[in-house]
């Protein structure tokens, strides 16, 4: 695939500052910052053009610390080796100095449709002491997330997100009535066996335990989704023909999909959105991504199945002949973990918090109208 380089954010300027230490006086400019974001997992900050006066024989170090609405998002989390200053006026011209933050790293931190800022950092490294600090801000372009309506009121989800470093996209298409007669088959439900309630955020049962509930739950989300997400399953198959994406690779790419959405914690009946009410509206929490992958994933025809831990409050994925790593077996199979909530996780990863299996089990979606 031919690669591309998007240049988000570039400015031209000479930025001085002077102050003097013990004596002598200190000055750093930089005549030019770049933000680059192309068609890998990258965004690098190039700068050029610096000068530093007053420095002579003295070590400096330059980090860079990342920001946004003026909260320290990682601190000093890359840096360049100490470098000696020569002279008493040394000038690097052309590029001097440059940065990179992986774009699956960044959408971890903070909000990812918000802008972002960050310092470049020179450091005296006699002292630690910080002599010089550049500001820059940026957008991640490749995470863009927006919700539209066509003209005849169908929501459009249009996605951006990074899978295997390359930037994928998506205008996934959900009609205004399936998303309304989703929401109302969930607010509505009840098990096939014993009853439910749902108050304050908090799920009562009687005459059934918590695994067959959620079995029932999640089966039943299948069965009312699934024919509503057949545009929404064209638009991947689309993808994969285009990538000619293999089994494993196809599977993989809507994972990192899903992982790209807004974790949210529903304030709906039974705490879930519906698969559609997840793909239209590109936020969810762990079970609501987790039955939305199930839907996906086993109307394509891989072995799926969903797991639940009562002792950590959390929902995961299970699939099977994909993957390697962490897995529970279940008549015979393995399956692998798969962490929903935030992107980075690849199949098989089991986040530390939540790693004892005993605490795990697998939960089966009981399909019914």
């Amino acid at each position: 695939m031919k690669s591309t380089m998007l240049k988000i954010c570039a400015t031209s300027f000479l930025i001085l500052f002077i102050f003097t230490v013990n004596g002598f006086t200190q000055s750093v400019s930089i005549e030019k910052i770049e933000v680059l974001q192309g068609n890998d997992d990258k965004v690098t900050f190039n700068f050029y053009d610096l000068t530093l006066k007053g420095m002579k024989n003295r070590t400096v170090q330059f980090a860079f610390v990342l920001s946004q609405n003026d909260e320290v998002l990682k601190e000093s989390w890359v840096y360049v080796d100490p470098v000696k200053v020569p002279f008493e006026t040394a000038t690097w011209n052309g590029l001097a100095v440059w940065f990179y933050f992986p774009v699956m790293f960044l959408s971890t931190l903070g909000n990812s449709s918000s802008p972002y800022t960050g310092y470049l950092l020179v450091i005296n490294k006699q002292d630690d002491s910080i002599i010089h600090k550049e500001p820059v801000e940026f957008v991640l372009e490749a995470l863009k997330r927006e919700i539209t309506q066509d003209k005849n009121g169908n929501i459009i989800s249009s996605l951006n997100w990074v899978y295997d470093k390359q930037i994928y996209s998506a205008d996934f298409v959900v009609k205004q009535d399936d998303w309304k007669n989703s929401a109302a088959e969930r607010d509505k439900f009840q098990p096939a066996k014993g009853k439910s309630s749902y108050e304050d955020g908090y799920i009562y049962l009687w005459d059934i335990y918590f695994n067959e509930f959620y079995s029932d739950l999640y089966g039943y989300l299948y069965t009312k989704n699934a024919g509503r997400l057949n545009e929404v399953k064209k638009i991947f198959w689309g993808i994969k023909e285009k990538h000619n994406l293999n089994y494993s690779q196809f599977a993989e790419m809507m994972i990192s999909c899903i992982q790209n959405t807004v974790y949210l914690l529903p304030e709906k009946p039974y705490g879930i959105l519906t698969p559609i009410e997840t793909i239209a509206e590109q936020q969810g929490d762990c079970d609501s991504r987790s039955v939305l992958l199930y839907t996906l994933l086993r109307d394509f025809g891989y072995d799926v199945v969903i797991f639940y831990s009562e002792q950590y409050e959390h929902a995961m994925l299970g699939i099977s002949h994909v993957g390697f790593g962490e897995y529970l077996a279940y008549k015979g199979k393995k399956y692998y973990f798969v962490e929903t909530t935030a992107p980075g996780w690849i199949i098989g990863d089991i986040p530390p918090e939540w790693s004892d299996k005993r605490y795990w089990e697998v939960l089966v979606p009981v399909e019914r109208n």
